[in-house]
């Protein structure tokens, strides 16, 4: 079986006031970025990654240097549902493909027992499934080979999210112990509240 890792970056972030996939993470120290470590915790459980790109597309790709992955362009411009369609076709070009990893850039850390279980979950019962931690829901969410053309060929015009609450035998929710799940870095307050909460931590 292949699992195939698809990152979303083509955002612009504009309630980051634009170039969010740059920001430097982990705070306080910003060693890296915030694509790099989302695509680095997503990796260690696939056998091949994509990565959609739009917005600052040469920069990203710098940031993501020397790592090994399939690039797919959006338009920055557009909803997040045409490039989850976009990775989602290019990841069913691979025949290897059982299972889809869906990710966010602005998600930049995700246990690998987490992965395990969604992906283990998804091939076994043929569903989408999201890990939910302390009643929130969060990402990556596990999609089956089968599933994903199933999306690819359907309208989705309001969202993913939407179009499993009208198709809710699509998708089940997992309970993980797994905090990062629900850590979606959208505006600098978000940055803040983790750096507060690290150093409340030490």
């Amino acid at each position: 079986m292949s699992v195939v890792g698809l990152l979303l970056a083509a955002g612009q972030g504009r309630r980051m006031g634009g170039g969010k996939q740059l920001l430097p993470w982990p705070p306080p120290d910003g060693s890296g970025t915030l694509i790099g470590s989302a695509f680095d915790h997503l990796q260690v459980a696939c056998d091949e990654m994509i990565v959609v790109l739009g917005y600052q597309q040469q920069e990203v790709e710098e940031a993501l240097v020397p790592r090994a992955y399939i690039s797919v362009t959006a338009d920055p411009s557009r909803e997040m549902s045409a490039s989850i369609k976009l990775g989602l076709v290019q990841a069913l070009a691979s025949k290897d493909c059982q299972c889809i990893i869906l990710q966010p850039a602005d998600h930049p850390e995700v246990s690998s027992q987490t992965l395990v279980a969604l992906i283990s979950e998804a091939c076994q019962n043929n569903v989408a499934v999201t890990p939910c931690y302390q009643g929130r829901n969060g990402h990556p969410i596990a999609i089956p080979r089968s599933l994903a053309q199933t999306i690819v060929d359907s309208e989705i015009p309001t969202g993913l999210s939407n179009w499993f609450r009208l198709n809710a035998l699509s998708r089940k929710m997992i309970d993980v112990h797994d905090a990062t799940v629900v850590v979606d870095i959208d505006t600098i307050e978000d940055v803040e509240r983790i750096i507060a909460s690290k150093n409340m931590s030490r």
